[in-house]
């Protein structure tokens, strides 16, 4: 036995354990986490429960608040689901960033030949319109 008396012994039938403090099934001896009924393991050992931990096998990582499966800690977006890099620091997720190794430039930047071609179009469907209305 564990010389723990089966009347004080929550567990009569395991040598190894006699207590459970928190009341979850499993003993004081196995239970990383004997004051909270909602855990007793960590398996990555970072001090957070593997119930709610979102990466138990990851000890730098715990939680995902956007749910994009990137870690608060790694991720440059933690609040938004579309985002988690930010590979040139312009504050752009790269996934937005038409130019994400340039900080300076983000933006499509649209060539002056299709500026003025759209811009042709337009007038030409605009004058267009505009006799047939006349007529």
């Amino acid at each position: 036995g564990d010389g723990v008396g089966d009347n004080s012994d929550v567990f009569i039938y395991n040598p190894y354990e006699w207590n459970d403090t928190d009341g979850d099934g499993v003993g004081d001896n196995s239970d990383v986490f004997i004051y909270n009924p909602y855990e007793w393991n960590d398996t990555d050992g970072d001090g957070v429960g593997d119930n709610s931990d979102v990466f138990p096998y990851r000890s730098s990582e715990w939680q995902d608040t956007d749910g994009d499966g990137y870690g608060e800690n790694e991720d440059a977006f933690p609040l938004d689901l579309n985002e988690w890099n930010d590979t040139d620091g312009d504050g752009v997720g790269d996934n937005a960033d038409y130019y994400p190794m340039d900080e300076d430039r983000w933006e499509r930047e649209w060539p002056l030949a299709e500026i003025l071609l759209i811009s042709l179009i337009s007038g030409l469907i605009y004058l267009s319109g505009k006799k047939d209305r006349d007529s």
